[in-house]
């Protein structure tokens, strides 16, 4: 039976204050809402909370489950639910953590999509917003991928690449996004998934990735 080491209790105090933190910022940010200020209606309120609702958890989405590239979480990114603000409504997007120090396999039935793409994203694109000079990101798409006798497509992501159906990625890519195009409703389900493939390389203790970005990044991006 393996055991967890005990928290001490500087660290103990350092996660209560971070989630405090994160406490406290959700509730700065939903405020105006319910503030004194213009006229809202029932309908309006309903609708402003249930979007602030659905970004939280499209937050936690981000930064607890699918933070961590060393056990990566392929989500949906927008969805009916949560909504990016100008996503198209004929494509599902998903989104995973990754990091050069791996290699992963994609695979899905994309046999019913017009178009799908896989694309790395530069760290500095999605944590911070900034917007700089950098290299082309790394693309797969429909029109270079191809699929295996059984109708699905498997996707190599590492540092290598090399191969068709490879996607090279270098230490300055944290994120991947897939994009699929269903112009017709499907006849059967959209089934992405990711995993790594690379064996041996130690998994990152899940009480680290919590501490650093659940509460010290993500809520920042509420």
């Amino acid at each position: 039976m393996r055991f967890e080491p005990v928290l001490n209790s500087a660290d103990k105090h350092s996660a209560h204050a971070h989630w405090i933190q994160f406490c406290d910022s959700l509730k700065a940010v939903g405020a105006p809402m319910i503030a004194d200020g213009p006229a809202l209606s029932e309908l309006d309120l309903a609708e402003g909370l249930r979007y602030f609702a659905h970004l939280a958890l499209a937050s936690i989405q981000r930064y607890i489950d699918g933070a961590d590239p060393a056990r990566p979480l392929l989500y949906p990114l927008c969805d009916e639910r949560i909504k990016s603000g100008g996503d198209n409504p004929d494509n599902r997007y998903f989104a995973a953590p990754v990091s050069a120090e791996y290699e992963y396999l994609l695979t899905g039935y994309f046999g019913e999509c017009s178009y799908f793409s896989v694309i790395g994203v530069h760290k500095d694109r999605m944590t911070t917003g900034t917007v700089g000079e950098y290299a082309p990101p790394p693309e797969l798409n429909s029109g270079a991928a191809r699929a295996g006798t059984n109708g699905m497509t498997e996707i190599r992501i590492s540092a290598k690449g090399g191969k068709r159906n490879d996607l090279r990625i270098s230490p300055d890519i944290n994120m991947i996004l897939v994009r699929a195009t269903l112009e017709r409703p499907p006849t059967r389900k959209l089934d992405v998934t990711i995993r790594r493939i690379d064996g041996g390389a130690p998994v990152k203790q899940l009480g680290r990735k919590l501490d650093a970005v659940a509460v010290g990044r993500g809520k920042q991006r509420l």
